[in-house]
């Protein structure tokens, strides 16, 4: 399985991948929360020559909070394909321990309530998960005037992106180009 997982890594990055990397060296990204298995934003970062810490374990996260989450890093909630033990490939993994657990969420939850949070191209999909429906839920009352989403005009999110956007941030859903 994780020999596919593989081809996700093929290529390289993309307008997308580069802006992030570009924004984040003049400074105006403070870290980077993806559900990406691949590494083309860290790929980006590298031509960039940015300096990060790549995240993705639990023992990861609970380190990274418990020292404030002041290094410049790249979350990566779902995993990496450079390090094939840390994938989660499914979302019923976060009915156990290896999913999204509480240092997870206390990491985003502090950029959440610390800084402007955008979330590029988030379908709202995993909702029918009570794991996420409970971080959303949390995050909304942590910060929820801090949330932004951009997403492609013409693009339909998951069945309750919009009970998400209508709870916590009311009209603020931003459509890019």
């Amino acid at each position: 399985l994780f020999d596919v997982f593989k081809l996700l890594n093929e290529g390289r990055p993309n307008t997308n991948h580069k802006t992030i990397a570009k924004m984040a060296k003049e400074g105006r990204i403070c870290t980077i929360l993806t559900t990406n298995f691949d590494e083309f934003i860290e790929q980006a970062l590298d031509d960039e020559a940015i300096k990060y810490r790549v995240i993705c374990t639990n023992e990861e996260y609970r380190e990274y909070f418990e020292n404030g989450c002041e290094e410049f890093a790249v979350l990566k909630i779902h995993g990496t394909i450079s390090r094939p033990e840390t994938i989660i490939a499914v979302a019923s993994h976060y009915k156990t321990s290896g999913g999204f657990d509480g240092y997870k969420s206390a990491v985003a939850h502090h950029f959440i309530k610390t800084v402007p949070t955008i979330f590029f191209g988030y379908s709202g999909w995993d909702f029918t998960h009570a794991n996420y429906q409970e971080f959303w839920d949390a995050a909304g009352r942590a910060g929820g005037e801090n949330i932004y989403f951009m997403r492609r005009k013409g693009s339909r999110g998951g069945p309750l992106l919009s009970k998400l956007v209508g709870r916590h941030i009311g009209d603020r859903l931003v459509i890019g180009e």
